[in-house]
Protein backbone atom coordinates (compact mmCIF):
# COMPACT_ATOMS: atom_id res chain seq x y z
CA UNK A 1 0.00 0.00 0.00
CA UNK A 2 2.97 2.58 0.96
CA UNK A 3 4.34 1.23 -2.60
CA UNK A 4 1.25 1.97 -4.47
CA UNK A 5 0.91 6.02 -2.18
CA UNK A 6 4.98 6.58 -3.38
CA UNK A 7 4.10 5.84 -6.94
CA UNK A 8 1.34 8.45 -7.04
CA UNK A 9 3.28 10.92 -6.01
CA UNK A 10 5.94 10.48 -8.24
CA UNK A 11 3.22 10.48 -10.68
CA UNK A 12 1.67 13.76 -9.89
CA UNK A 13 5.16 15.08 -9.80
CA UNK A 14 6.33 14.28 -13.26
CA UNK A 15 2.68 16.16 -14.60
CA UNK A 16 4.17 18.87 -13.29
CA UNK A 17 6.80 21.25 -15.94
CA UNK A 18 7.77 24.61 -15.97
CA UNK A 19 6.26 26.22 -19.29
CA UNK A 20 7.04 28.95 -21.11
CA UNK A 21 4.48 30.30 -23.84
CA UNK A 22 5.89 33.01 -25.87
CA UNK A 23 4.38 35.65 -28.05
CA UNK A 24 5.89 38.00 -30.18
CA UNK A 25 5.09 40.83 -27.21
CA UNK A 26 4.23 38.91 -23.97
CA UNK A 27 5.67 35.74 -22.26
CA UNK A 28 3.68 33.61 -19.57
CA UNK A 29 5.84 31.72 -17.23
CA UNK A 30 3.90 28.82 -15.03
CA UNK A 31 3.69 25.60 -13.57
CA UNK A 32 0.65 23.39 -14.27
CA UNK A 33 -0.38 20.11 -14.81
CA UNK A 34 0.34 18.70 -18.74
CA UNK A 35 -2.94 17.53 -19.26
CA UNK A 36 -4.28 21.66 -18.72
CA UNK A 37 -4.49 23.10 -21.74
CA UNK A 38 -2.17 26.14 -21.84
CA UNK A 39 -3.31 29.59 -20.97
CA UNK A 40 -3.67 31.84 -23.90
CA UNK A 41 -1.41 35.04 -23.23
CA UNK A 42 -2.82 38.44 -23.76
CA UNK A 43 -2.46 40.34 -26.63
CA UNK A 44 -0.87 43.65 -26.65
CA UNK A 45 2.01 44.70 -28.69
CA UNK A 46 3.98 46.71 -25.66
CA UNK A 47 6.27 44.80 -24.06
CA UNK A 48 4.03 42.55 -20.88
CA UNK A 49 6.17 39.93 -19.28
CA UNK A 50 3.57 37.28 -17.49
CA UNK A 51 4.05 35.65 -14.32
CA UNK A 52 1.24 34.02 -12.48
CA UNK A 53 0.25 34.33 -9.22
CA UNK A 54 -2.30 33.59 -5.94
CA UNK A 55 -1.89 36.17 -3.43
CA UNK A 56 -1.72 39.79 -3.31
CA UNK A 57 2.25 40.80 -3.38
CA UNK A 58 3.77 44.14 -4.45
CA UNK A 59 4.09 46.15 -7.51
CA UNK A 60 7.23 48.05 -8.66
CA UNK A 61 6.35 51.35 -10.46
CA UNK A 62 9.53 52.80 -12.20
CA UNK A 63 9.38 56.59 -14.05
CA UNK A 64 12.69 57.08 -16.33
CA UNK A 65 12.29 61.21 -16.83
CA UNK A 66 14.72 63.48 -18.48
CA UNK A 67 17.17 64.35 -15.22
CA UNK A 68 16.34 61.39 -13.00
CA UNK A 69 14.76 57.64 -12.40
CA UNK A 70 12.04 57.70 -9.77
CA UNK A 71 10.47 54.57 -8.21
CA UNK A 72 7.76 53.40 -5.68
CA UNK A 73 6.42 50.20 -4.19
CA UNK A 74 2.92 49.51 -4.09
CA UNK A 75 0.64 47.43 -1.86
CA UNK A 76 -2.45 47.94 -3.80
CA UNK A 77 -3.27 51.29 -4.00
CA UNK A 78 -0.88 52.44 -1.04
CA UNK A 79 2.26 53.79 -1.67
CA UNK A 80 5.24 51.74 0.61
CA UNK A 81 8.52 53.44 -0.21
CA UNK A 82 10.44 55.35 -2.77
CA UNK A 83 13.53 55.78 -4.70
CA UNK A 84 14.92 57.89 -6.70
CA UNK A 85 18.60 57.63 -8.79
CA UNK A 86 20.44 59.79 -11.41
CA UNK A 87 20.77 56.43 -13.61
CA UNK A 88 18.68 53.39 -13.30
CA UNK A 89 20.84 49.89 -12.69
CA UNK A 90 20.06 46.36 -12.27
CA UNK A 91 22.00 46.69 -8.98
CA UNK A 92 19.70 49.59 -7.70
CA UNK A 93 16.50 47.65 -8.43
CA UNK A 94 17.98 44.44 -6.90
CA UNK A 95 18.78 46.75 -3.52
CA UNK A 96 15.03 48.15 -3.64
CA UNK A 97 13.79 44.83 -4.46
CA UNK A 98 15.48 43.09 -1.79
CA UNK A 99 13.37 41.15 0.85
CA UNK A 100 10.47 42.68 -1.17
CA UNK A 101 8.13 39.97 -2.55
CA UNK A 102 7.45 42.19 -5.72
CA UNK A 103 5.65 40.31 -8.41
CA UNK A 104 4.48 42.88 -10.97
CA UNK A 105 6.67 45.98 -12.46
CA UNK A 106 5.48 48.87 -14.61
CA UNK A 107 8.05 50.98 -16.42
CA UNK A 108 7.70 54.78 -18.41
CA UNK A 109 10.41 56.02 -20.13
CA UNK A 110 11.16 58.78 -22.24
CA UNK A 111 15.16 57.26 -22.69
CA UNK A 112 16.56 54.19 -23.87
CA UNK A 113 16.38 51.72 -20.74
CA UNK A 114 19.80 49.85 -20.26
CA UNK A 115 19.42 45.89 -22.13
CA UNK A 116 20.15 44.44 -18.83
CA UNK A 117 17.28 46.30 -16.82
CA UNK A 118 15.29 45.43 -18.81
CA UNK A 119 16.29 41.72 -18.68
CA UNK A 120 16.06 41.86 -15.23
CA UNK A 121 12.43 43.10 -15.19
CA UNK A 122 11.52 40.76 -17.77
CA UNK A 123 13.17 37.56 -15.84
CA UNK A 124 11.65 38.68 -12.70
CA UNK A 125 8.11 40.22 -12.84
CA UNK A 126 5.05 40.14 -14.73
CA UNK A 127 6.20 42.90 -16.86
CA UNK A 128 4.73 46.02 -18.62
CA UNK A 129 6.20 48.26 -20.27
CA UNK A 130 4.05 51.56 -21.19
CA UNK A 131 3.44 52.20 -24.46
CA UNK A 132 1.02 53.82 -26.76
CA UNK A 133 -1.54 50.68 -27.22
CA UNK A 134 -0.87 49.67 -23.78
CA UNK A 135 -4.61 48.83 -22.34
CA UNK A 136 -5.39 51.61 -19.87
CA UNK A 137 -8.03 52.28 -16.96
CA UNK A 138 -8.98 55.68 -18.78
CA UNK A 139 -9.72 56.57 -22.19
CA UNK A 140 -7.81 58.85 -24.37
CA UNK A 141 -8.86 61.53 -27.04
CA UNK A 142 -6.01 62.72 -28.78
CA UNK A 143 -5.16 62.48 -32.22
CA UNK A 144 -1.44 61.49 -32.01
CA UNK A 145 -1.51 58.60 -29.21
CA UNK A 146 2.10 57.70 -30.43
CA UNK A 147 3.60 61.04 -29.38
CA UNK A 148 1.30 61.19 -26.21
CA UNK A 149 4.29 61.38 -23.35
CA UNK A 150 3.93 58.85 -21.25
CA UNK A 151 4.33 60.67 -18.02
CA UNK A 152 1.45 62.52 -19.17
CA UNK A 153 -0.83 59.65 -19.13
CA UNK A 154 0.31 58.05 -16.02
CA UNK A 155 -0.26 61.56 -14.26
CA UNK A 156 -4.08 61.57 -15.58
CA UNK A 157 -4.38 57.68 -15.03
CA UNK A 158 -2.93 58.73 -11.25
CA UNK A 159 -5.16 62.17 -11.11
CA UNK A 160 -8.45 59.95 -11.81
CA UNK A 161 -7.43 56.97 -9.47
CA UNK A 162 -7.58 59.50 -6.67
CA UNK A 163 -10.47 61.32 -7.53
CA UNK A 164 -12.78 59.32 -9.87
CA UNK A 165 -15.59 60.92 -11.41
CA UNK A 166 -14.11 64.73 -10.95
CA UNK A 167 -12.75 66.78 -13.80
CA UNK A 168 -9.36 67.32 -13.55
CA UNK A 169 -6.69 69.52 -15.00
CA UNK A 170 -2.95 67.89 -14.20
CA UNK A 171 -0.04 70.27 -14.15
CA UNK A 172 3.68 68.60 -13.88
CA UNK A 173 6.21 71.32 -13.69
CA UNK A 174 9.20 70.30 -14.71
CA UNK A 175 11.65 70.19 -17.56
CA UNK A 176 8.96 71.23 -19.82
CA UNK A 177 5.60 72.71 -18.22
CA UNK A 178 2.65 69.99 -19.21
CA UNK A 179 -1.31 70.89 -18.61
CA UNK A 180 -3.78 67.83 -19.20
CA UNK A 181 -7.19 67.69 -18.36
CA UNK A 182 -8.94 64.89 -17.69
CA UNK A 183 -12.97 65.03 -17.70
CA UNK A 184 -15.70 63.29 -15.53
CA UNK A 185 -16.34 60.15 -17.19
CA UNK A 186 -12.47 59.33 -17.17
CA UNK A 187 -11.42 60.87 -20.82
CA UNK A 188 -8.23 62.20 -21.41
CA UNK A 189 -8.95 65.53 -23.59
CA UNK A 190 -5.35 66.59 -24.31
CA UNK A 191 -3.70 69.78 -23.23
CA UNK A 192 -0.79 72.21 -23.82
CA UNK A 193 3.38 71.84 -23.62
CA UNK A 194 5.40 75.25 -22.71
CA UNK A 195 9.30 75.67 -21.61
CA UNK A 196 9.85 74.68 -17.70
CA UNK A 197 10.44 77.85 -15.56
CA UNK A 198 14.58 76.42 -16.26
CA UNK A 199 14.27 76.20 -19.52
CA UNK A 200 13.07 79.23 -20.16
CA UNK A 201 15.59 81.01 -18.47
CA UNK A 202 18.58 78.87 -20.00
CA UNK A 203 16.96 79.51 -23.49
CA UNK A 204 16.96 83.45 -23.16
CA UNK A 205 20.79 82.90 -22.69
CA UNK A 206 21.37 80.40 -25.17
CA UNK A 207 19.59 82.10 -28.31
CA UNK A 208 20.82 85.91 -27.54
CA UNK A 209 24.30 87.71 -27.59
CA UNK A 210 23.88 89.86 -24.41
CA UNK A 211 21.53 88.65 -21.97
CA UNK A 212 22.61 86.72 -18.52
CA UNK A 213 22.27 83.61 -17.53
CA UNK A 214 20.30 83.99 -14.64
CA UNK A 215 19.48 81.42 -11.31
CA UNK A 216 16.14 80.79 -10.15
CA UNK A 217 15.56 82.62 -6.78
CA UNK A 218 15.09 80.71 -3.73
CA UNK A 219 12.66 81.24 -0.37
CA UNK A 220 13.25 80.25 2.83
CA UNK A 221 13.67 76.29 2.45
CA UNK A 222 14.20 76.67 -1.34
CA UNK A 223 10.85 77.45 -2.68
CA UNK A 224 11.24 80.25 -5.13
CA UNK A 225 8.49 83.34 -4.48
CA UNK A 226 7.17 86.02 -6.75
CA UNK A 227 5.63 89.01 -5.36
CA UNK A 228 3.96 90.02 -8.23
CA UNK A 229 1.49 92.02 -6.07
CA UNK A 230 3.49 94.30 -5.74
CA UNK A 231 7.20 96.05 -6.89
CA UNK A 232 8.08 92.44 -7.91
CA UNK A 233 6.28 92.43 -11.06
CA UNK A 234 7.85 94.70 -12.91
CA UNK A 235 12.06 94.04 -13.45
CA UNK A 236 14.35 97.18 -12.91
CA UNK A 237 17.67 95.31 -14.08
CA UNK A 238 18.35 93.44 -17.08
CA UNK A 239 18.80 90.03 -14.60
CA UNK A 240 15.22 90.66 -12.98
CA UNK A 241 13.62 91.42 -16.54
CA UNK A 242 14.85 88.18 -17.55
CA UNK A 243 14.41 86.12 -14.18
CA UNK A 244 10.78 87.71 -14.35
CA UNK A 245 10.50 86.34 -17.67
CA UNK A 246 10.95 83.02 -17.02
CA UNK A 247 9.30 82.90 -13.53
CA UNK A 248 6.62 85.25 -13.97
CA UNK A 249 5.83 84.59 -17.17
CA UNK A 250 5.49 80.81 -16.24
CA UNK A 251 3.23 81.75 -13.44
CA UNK A 252 0.99 84.12 -15.59
CA UNK A 253 0.71 81.48 -18.50
CA UNK A 254 -0.78 78.22 -15.59
CA UNK A 255 -3.02 80.40 -13.81
CA UNK A 256 -4.69 82.08 -17.53
CA UNK A 257 -4.95 78.38 -18.42
CA UNK A 258 -6.39 77.31 -15.20
CA UNK A 259 -8.87 80.22 -15.27
CA UNK A 260 -9.47 79.29 -18.90
CA UNK A 261 -9.86 75.40 -17.84
CA UNK A 262 -12.13 76.74 -15.25
CA UNK A 263 -14.71 77.79 -17.44
CA UNK A 264 -15.31 75.12 -19.55
CA UNK A 265 -15.11 72.62 -16.58
CA UNK A 266 -17.24 73.09 -13.29
CA UNK A 267 -16.04 72.07 -11.13
CA UNK A 268 -12.46 71.59 -11.70
CA UNK A 269 -9.58 70.18 -9.68
CA UNK A 270 -6.05 71.29 -10.43
CA UNK A 271 -3.25 68.97 -9.11
CA UNK A 272 0.28 69.81 -9.60
CA UNK A 273 3.49 67.52 -9.39
CA UNK A 274 6.55 67.75 -10.59
CA UNK A 275 9.87 69.29 -9.65
CA UNK A 276 8.81 72.80 -10.08
CA UNK A 277 5.30 72.06 -8.01
CA UNK A 278 6.47 73.80 -4.98
CA UNK A 279 6.92 76.99 -6.81
CA UNK A 280 3.96 77.30 -8.36
CA UNK A 281 1.88 76.06 -4.93
CA UNK A 282 3.40 79.18 -3.17
CA UNK A 283 2.78 81.43 -5.85
CA UNK A 284 -0.67 80.77 -7.07
CA UNK A 285 -3.51 81.98 -4.68
CA UNK A 286 -6.58 80.11 -5.82
CA UNK A 287 -7.68 76.46 -4.39
CA UNK A 288 -5.09 73.85 -5.95
CA UNK A 289 -3.23 70.45 -4.81
CA UNK A 290 0.18 69.02 -4.77
CA UNK A 291 1.16 65.97 -5.53
CA UNK A 292 4.50 64.90 -5.89
CA UNK A 293 3.72 61.08 -6.58
CA UNK A 294 1.13 61.65 -9.36
CA UNK A 295 3.28 59.83 -11.93
CA UNK A 296 4.24 57.22 -10.13
CA UNK A 297 0.17 56.16 -8.92
CA UNK A 298 -0.74 56.28 -12.35
CA UNK A 299 1.72 53.65 -13.65
CA UNK A 300 0.65 51.44 -10.42
CA UNK A 301 -2.91 52.11 -12.18
CA UNK A 302 -2.42 50.90 -14.64
CA UNK A 303 -0.23 48.09 -13.99
CA UNK A 304 -2.97 46.67 -11.91
CA UNK A 305 -5.30 47.03 -14.88
CA UNK A 306 -3.44 45.03 -17.16
CA UNK A 307 -2.71 42.82 -14.32
CA UNK A 308 -6.81 42.08 -13.71
CA UNK A 309 -6.97 41.71 -17.54
CA UNK A 310 -4.92 39.28 -17.34
CA UNK A 311 -6.31 37.17 -14.49
CA UNK A 312 -9.42 37.85 -16.73
CA UNK A 313 -8.45 36.20 -19.43
CA UNK A 314 -6.51 33.18 -17.45
CA UNK A 315 -9.95 32.64 -15.59
CA UNK A 316 -11.86 32.74 -19.10
CA UNK A 317 -14.20 35.58 -18.19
Amino acid sequence: MLRNKRFEVQSRRKTLQSEIFQHPNCTLHLNRPQNRLPLRPFHASSTIIYKTTDHNLIQLAIDIGNTRTKAALFNGGTLLHKAAWEELTTAALEQLAYNQKIENAILSTTAKVPKQVEAYLREKFFYVRLGSDTPLPIAVHYQTPLTLGKDRIAAAAGAFSLYPNENALIIDAGTCITMDLINSEGTFLGGNISPGVEMRLKAMHHFTSNLPLVIPRTFGNGLRTVDWQTADWLGDSTESAVRNGGELGALLEVTAFMERCRRGFKPLRVIFTGGDADFFVKNIKTKIFAHSNLVLIGLNKILQHNVNIFKQGKSGK
